[in-house]
């Protein structure tokens, strides 16, 4: 099949490395598969993009300003017309929206995975609702976790045209040990450090994670790999309290994912979630987990594979954290179900071929329509 993927994406974020491992796969597997990267001013030197070429991948880059709509949908309809691609996937509000109207003008059947809602914002709220609108008449939308799917048929979201494929990470990825890791963060080879991957912004809840170590022993380091709003802020309130030197801000580092053994806990402290590829990337890294239990996170772990805890609690994520470093033995079980669940329910494989029944299924419906 030819394959279009389209995205706006961020420097760094689960959503981009979906659709990496999405292209590479089904790249892999013969098929023709390119992606349509829409940036900002950075154009061809964006990190994705970079990421995507050195992968071996075409990327065709889109250079809009945030509001540019109408330039950006003119130039998603040429590439899809020259030549016309099988099928157009769509990751992200605005690439589902504008890339429903272009596949609507060319003649593409469009497939839209949906990977989570922000929410806070009244513009985030704006976007997501419009978002919605166009999945209601997409041809086929896929949901990564039955959470999220539950909440699109409750907004009109035809349960036909409707399924829930979980994320998946490719079985091969690299992952450094312990030193290599540590030496490629800049972090000392002893010593507890937690470990905290992702985009810096609310939904993520890194100011949770902040709040909690203030809780925990001081001879615990916190690193944080990842950039966004927040960063400032945090790096501030970090200073204020005289915690500076236990907290590392990396900012946008190149397949974080393979660094994870640097860290004797992963923590992911989010408000709202999809199925979080850095989860996944820790099981099978067999790096302990301390999660809050929203979204698709339940879907993937439970109490036998790590330590879940409600959001926004501080107090609560501190002692899943402590309890974590501090009782080896349980960790270990933890770490063990974890892999063993993952390797039967996140076969990378599976989750591809899964990936191209449903391509297949949006053109049989393109034919008969």
């Amino acid at each position: 099949m030819n394959i279009v993927h389209a995205m706006a994406p961020a420097a760094v974020g689960g959503l981009e490395r979906v659709v990496e491992a999405l292209a590479s796969g089904h790249r892999a597997r013969g098929h023709q598969v390119s992606v349509i990267a829409t940036v900002g001013r950075s154009g061809d030197a964006h990190p994705v993009v970079v990421g995507l070429r050195e992968a071996g991948l075409t990327v065709h880059t889109v250079v809009a300003p945030s509001r540019a709509y109408r330039a950006e949908l003119g130039s998603l309809r040429r590439v899809l017309a020259d030549p016309a691609p099988a099928v157009l996937h769509t990751h992200g509000y605005r690439s589902d929206v504008l890339g429903w109207w272009a596949g609507r003008s060319t003649g593409t059947p469009v497939v839209s995975t949906v990977h989570g809602f922000t929410g806070g914002s009244v513009k985030n709220r704006v976007f997501e609702a419009v978002q919605v609108r166009v999945l209601r008449r997409v041809r086929r939308v896929v949901a990564v976790s039955e959470l999220l799917a539950h909440r699109l048929r409750a907004q009109g979201v035809p349960g036909d045209s409707l399924q829930v494929i979980r994320n998946a990470v490719p079985a091969t990825a690299s992952v450094l040990d312990r030193h290599e890791a540590r030496r490629v963060l800049g972090l000392p080879e002893r010593g507890q450090v937690i470990g905290w991957v992702g985009r810096l912004s609310p939904e993520k809840g890194p100011d949770t994670l902040v709040d909690a170590v203030a809780r925990l022993d001081p001879a615990v380091r916190v690193s944080l790999i990842g950039d966004g709003p927040l960063r400032v802020r945090l790096e501030e309130e970090t200073h204020r309290r005289a915690d500076r030197e236990r907290f590392r801000f990396h900012g946008h580092v190149p397949d974080a994912g393979s660094l994870l053994r640097a860290f004797d806990v992963v923590v992911l402290s989010s408000r709202t979630e999809g199925t979080p590829i850095t989860l996944l990337e820790a099981i099978r890294a067999r790096v302990p987990v301390v999660a809050t239990s929203v979204g698709g996170i339940p879907e993937v772990v439970s109490s036998l594979e790590a330590r879940l805890v409600a959001a926004e609690d501080a107090s609560g994520l501190a002692a899943a954290v402590e309890q974590t470093l501090c009782d080896p033995v349980a960790t270990a079980e933890r770490v063990n179900h974890a892999f063993r669940r993952l390797t039967r329910e996140g076969d990378p494989e599976r989750w591809l071929t899964a990936y191209e029944d449903v391509y297949r299924t949006a053109l049989e419906e393109r034919t008969r329509a």
